[in-house]
């Protein structure tokens, strides 16, 4: 391109200085002569621009767990292949807000200042951040139960502004009806209904969306409930011990109880010992019988194929629909039901 630029400022040097005519028809020509430089130079740096090979992505994730260490995986795997197969590469600039908001923003801030080409967020309030954050760089969430109501978006299928991603709205009202089939062999504890309790961390949106929708499925089934919402991970104990005449517990897609759920087993295991439902396979792989699960490792895949779509082929957060996962699959933990003395239901076994 610098050859073809000295080349045309050379004639146009050459025409200027020797075109014997009046000055008027010279500077005519030189005018003319100009904007075709220019718009030659334009036309390159629109290509060069068309043509971006690397691309910088900053991840931020509320805190590790292992749904949300799945999410980001999937994400890096399936964007890198994608990269890979189309000649380019993706260099990722991965950070952890340890489950701190002050961490979420200064990360949030820190990445627009780099001026990265999108922002990959994973969960509520790490995604919230980020939108704050940037109304120009493209961001990309996962593990956002309600980006509607969290005010990431205008709705899921026209989401309006420079946000967009993959919802972890896992299906509550079938894991409700699963808690009825794991207890059908059972006995309420206290009188003639089965009384669910619902664990979450207060303090998540997400959570508490949840939470809501568990209840009116409760309702729907004819199942009384208590629900009780924690602060942090040190309230377990004393949460479950609230709950002891439950005949089973739900937990939601909730972080804080994600981190801990090994600890939630641990406590169960010891004092009241009731079948637990989680949101999410993972953390129901430590202290759930069974569920329907999300699956995060998808999800990520599912949000990095549409990071690709924004950086590669152009495509605007604002007219790519949020997408969920239609097809949560039924996972059996007989490992945790031994420890709490329960026998899952043969029917949910055939069903698995």
């Amino acid at each position: 391109m610098l050859v073809i630029i000295f080349h045309i400022h050379y004639n146009i040097n050459h025409v200027f200085y020797n075109y014997k005519g009046d000055t008027s028809m010279k500077k005519r020509i030189l005018t003319l002569v100009l904007s075709v430089v220019l718009g030659v130079t334009g036309l390159f740096s629109f290509a060069a621009c068309g043509e971006q090979s690397e691309y910088t992505v900053g991840i931020l994730q509320l805190v590790q767990h292992v749904a949300l260490d799945q999410a980001n995986q999937g994400f890096r795997d399936k964007l890198t292949e994608l990269m890979n197969a189309n000649g380019k590469s993706v260099k990722f600039l991965n950070e952890n807000a340890a489950n701190e908001q002050s961490n979420n923003i200064t990360i949030a801030e820190t990445f627009v200042n780099k001026n990265v080409d999108l922002i990959y967020s994973i969960a509520t309030s790490s995604s919230q951040a980020c939108a704050n954050a940037t109304e120009t760089i493209p961001v990309v969430f996962s593990s956002v139960t309600d980006a509607v109501d969290a005010g990431l978006v205008e709705s899921n299928e026209n989401p309006g502004k420079n946000v967009t991603g993959a919802s972890d709205l896992n299906p509550v009202a079938k894991q409700i009806d699963l808690i009825g089939d794991l207890l059908a062999n059972s006995t309420p504890k206290n009188g003639s209904k089965f009384n669910i309790g619902l664990l979450y961390t207060a303090a998540e949106p997400n959570s508490v969306y949840q939470i809501k929708l568990a209840k009116a499925e409760c309702d729907q089934l004819g199942f009384d409930y208590v629900d009780k919402g924690i602060g942090d991970i040190n309230d377990i104990g004393a949460a479950l011990a609230t709950l002891e005449n439950v005949d089973a517990i739900y937990i939601p897609t909730d972080n804080g109880l994600a981190n801990a759920a090994s600890q939630v087993h641990s406590v169960n295991m010891e004092s009241i010992k009731v079948p637990i439902v989680c949101g999410e396979t993972g953390m129901n792989d430590a202290c759930g019988v069974a569920t329907y699960g999300v699956n995060y490792y998808a999800l990520g895949q599912v949000a990095g194929e549409m990071a690709f779509e924004i950086l590669v082929n152009g495509k605007k957060p604002a007219e790519l629909p949020v997408r969920f996962d239609n097809n949560p699959a039924l996972s059996l933990n007989e490992k945790v039901a031994q420890e709490i003395g329960f026998t899952i239901p043969d029917s949910v076994k055939s069903a698995a």
